[in-house]
């Protein structure tokens, strides 16, 4: 059947479809955490905890796609003062909660380490190629065996009948859990990690206090 995009030998650009998608989902969960500083009253977090990474995040993605779409080169002037003004506004505003000024640029530069993060969130992503290409290759191994089974004449054929729909429905059962486990797990580690805070009382269950005394049976 003719297909869009060949995983087996398109590889590369299924990973970059996929560090595209990654990059997006944390996009969206960065407007999720000016949402909410909107939401307090607070505008200025806003740019400061939000619009400058953008910018920075932005301008390198810019100045990594000019090295690779022929649209976007040539403005690379562009994308480095992007990003320049991104992390120079991150030193200067994410270290504002220390109480002096040599303390609120150590702390503004370790916050722009966070970049690095951000990398390591993006890269995370890579495992959705890793899925695809992991359930592609073990369809077409099965599918040789199959076409080996029913070179085998009459017995082989009817073998392979079981053989190809006990393979395929096992590949598709672990293809849709790893693909359940995968994505709940970039969504709770990277997403939900850029607004996400928690909240609520602390549980106490319902028992006697035996601060003083123990109680034995």
């Amino acid at each position: 059947m003719p297909s869009l995009i060949n995983p087996n030998t398109e590889y590369t650009r299924v990973l970059i479809m996929a560090l595209i998608f990654g990059f997006v989902h944390l996009m969206i969960g960065l407007g999720i955490k000016a949402y909410i500083y909107i939401r307090e009253k607070h505008p200025f977090y806003v740019l400061f905890d939000v619009g400058f990474w953008y910018l920075s995040l932005v301008g390198l993605a810019l100045l990594l796609g000019g090295s690779y779409v022929p649209m976007l080169a040539g403005h690379t002037t562009l994308y480095w003062a992007i990003a320049i003004t991104g992390m120079a506004g991150i030193i200067l505003t994410n270290g504002r909660s220390a109480k002096t000024v040599a303390g609120k640029g150590a702390l503004g530069l370790y916050s722009l380490y966070g970049l690095t993060n951000y990398v390591g969130d993006i890269i995370s992503y890579a495992r959705l190629m890793a899925l695809g290409l992991a359930g592609g290759s073990i369809g077409i191994a099965v599918n040789l065996i199959i076409r080996m089974l029913q070179s085998g004449g009459t017995l082989g054929i009817v073998m392979s009948v079981p053989v190809f729909i006990g393979a395929h429905l096992f590949n598709m059962f672990i293809s849709g859990l790893s693909a359940y486990v995968h994505s709940a797990r970039l969504t709770y580690v990277e997403f939900f990690g850029k607004f996400y805070e928690t909240g609520g009382k602390l549980y106490t269950p319902f028992a006697a206090d035996t601060k003083y005394i123990t109680v034995t049976k």
